[in-house]
């Protein structure tokens, strides 16, 4: 029974949210930032962002490989040394 009582309120709740969102003035402020042109900037400039760090991280993690690789081989090959 509450399995039933929770999915009419579910049901309820997400009626309610729909018809908020159906709202034509949310609708309509959205519709004129994308006119002006701000949510294309603030977009372009997010994602040149996070492909900088996307970047830096991915070079930090080359140095890094080829630092341990070094590591490595000069653990193994010190047996060999004498």
């Amino acid at each position: 029974m509450k399995l039933k009582e929770m999915f009419h309120q579910l049901k309820r709740k997400s009626k309610s949210a729909w018809n908020t969102f159906r709202n034509y003035e949310f609708i309509n402020k959205v519709s004129t930032i994308w006119k002006t042109g701000k949510i294309q900037k603030t977009s372009r400039i997010t994602y040149d962002v996070v492909w900088n760090i996307i970047l830096v991280f991915l070079i930090i993690g080359f140095i890094g490989a080829f630092f341990v690789g070094g590591v490595g081989a000069g653990f193994f090959c010190l047996p060999y040394k004498r």
